[in-house]
């Protein structure tokens, strides 16, 4: 059972050698480095990498002791298992639980995401409370944080007595400390406390098969893959990766076919991006079996994909202009000409232009469709700084509360320069403890309220298309 952190659980004997090796650091300048010999060069670098490694270690520790601290802060808000701020648990079963802000908080401080909060804080709090002798290596300086991480991921599923027992094996043995070592000597322990588990976790690895998606934008994309683009990653068994491939080269011979039939430039496309194109199709199986059957693409499913350009840039385009570009929400700019791809048979919606420097009201509490996208398409994502949960998916949350008109509410509250989109967490954290929520964006310089919306910069059809801070007209295609 998790219990609250004391802080007095554990205490901190770190050996003083190895960090007073690096206190004496020297970091060369840019113009010191440049001047140095291939002695020096490496003198500095053994160094640093010494220092870099200190400083992961303090990290892990700081993020500890953030978690043991963070109720002691002003205006944090009191826990409870309803209607208040909870406490939930970031590692395995006999660790402590945390207050569910503690990492939302230690996340703003660090400039990452809500969840790579998490994850920092989780990993301290399970090394620390479920492998204290791994934990006293990296206290020590024998043993590198992100070592001990891997380790922390994989043993956060297991029970307290398997996770103590990997613990002493990782003490005892000889061989280098990372996330091999750690599923070895995990199934170790396994056979000796629990032979069932252990068999079904090398069943699991056993299998390996698995899909893997990239999202084109957040903390799991590809870097230096552009927005518009995702890598998908597969491991089948070798008959169905064998039928998959042969699957993929029917409908594309298919789609040459096509268009060919359509008097379209049959080089336009290699071969390789109509599979790419095939391997879309099968997210509609009723579509890819129709042209397996029938030999033409039938009409895709409706989709939504929010498309944000201005009016002036689609009329020069249709003029035989330059093609300026528009945003594709999610996915980033990209040319008017690849948004007509992908939109290519799909039913089309316009939907008015919402002028951005506007702002509607309504006197009831939840905002009107308008309202609603204007508040969208201005903050783009959770205005926490480094949350990057999309604006859609987010709450639309009330700057100045909200008092309904027969409780003396003026008109008018809802409105967008009194909205703001908070992912649901950071909601939680206002709603929970709004004077702690006000001292943070105060603290890392954000804004209360949105008082300058930005605005669109009309241009004759002829300029050239300068950086957007807003869009003066979008489409939902659907």
């Amino acid at each position: 059972m998790a219990t609250a952190i004391d802080a007095t659980t554990l205490e901190l004997t770190c050996a003083p050698e190895p960090w007073e090796a690096v206190g004496d650091s020297w970091t060369p300048t840019p113009d010191e480095a440049a001047a140095l010999d291939a002695a020096g060069v490496v003198e500095a670098l053994v160094e640093q990498h010494a220092l870099r490694a200190m400083i992961e270690t303090s990290r892990l520790v700081l993020a500890w002791r953030f978690a043991h601290t963070y109720d002691d802060l002003p205006h944090v808000a009191a826990t409870s298992e309803h209607h208040h701020a909870r406490r939930v648990a970031l590692a395995g079963a006999g660790a402590p639980l945390v207050h569910e802000h503690a990492p939302l908080e230690l996340a703003l401080h660090l400039q990452m995401s809500p969840q790579s909060g998490r994850t920092l804080m989780g990993a301290a709090l399970e090394i620390a409370h479920r492998l204290p002798r791994l934990w006293q290596r990296l206290l020590d300086g024998e043993l590198e944080a992100w070592r001990a991480r891997e380790v922390a991921r994989e043993t956060l599923s297991l029970a307290p007595e398997i996770a103590a027992a990997v613990d002493d094996l990782l003490a005892e043995t000889p061989r280098a400390i990372n996330q091999v070592t750690a599923d070895d000597l995990i199934l170790e322990a396994l056979l000796v406390l629990d032979p069932e588990e252990a068999a079904r976790r090398e069943a699991r690895h056993d299998d390996g098969r698995a899909v893997f998606v990239s999202p084109p934008t957040g903390p799991q994309a590809v870097p230096g893959l552009p927005g518009r683009w995702a890598e998908v990653h597969a491991r089948l068994e070798a008959p169905d990766a064998e039928a998959l491939d042969r699957t993929l080269d029917a409908i594309a011979r298919i789609l040459a076919e096509g268009a060919a039939a359509d008097e379209d430039d049959p080089d336009s496309e290699t071969h390789q991006q109509r599979r790419a194109t095939a391997l879309g199709l099968l997210a509609d199986p009723h579509a890819a079996a129709a042209l397996l059957d029938g030999g033409t693409r039938p009409t895709p499913r409706p989709a939504t994909l929010y498309v944000h350009v201005d009016a002036l840039d689609l009329a020069n385009l249709l003029d035989g202009g330059a093609d300026h570009g528009a945003t594709l929400e999610a996915f980033g700019p990209a040319t008017l000409t690849l948004a007509s791809r992908w939109l290519r048979d799909r039913q089309i919606t316009l939907r008015p232009v919402i002028d951005l420097a506007a702002d509607p009201t309504t006197d009831v509490h939840d905002p009107t469709e308008t309202i609603s996208e204007h508040v969208v398409l201005r903050d783009r994502t959770c205005i926490v700084p480094d949350c990057r949960r999309r604006a859609r998916s987010c709450d639309q949350d009330h700057i100045d509360p909200y008092r309904h008109p027969d409780d003396g509410g003026p008109p008018g509250q809802t409105c967008p320069s009194n909205l703001q989109s908070l992912c649901r967490s950071h909601h939680r954290l206002k709603t929970h403890a709004p004077a702690r929520f006000a001292l943070l964006m105060a603290q890392t310089g954000s804004p209360k309220r949105r008082t300058a919306l930005p605005q669109s910069t009309p241009r004759s059809q002829s300029s050239p298309s300068p950086s957007r801070t807003s869009d003066s007209s979008w489409c939902s295609y659907g």
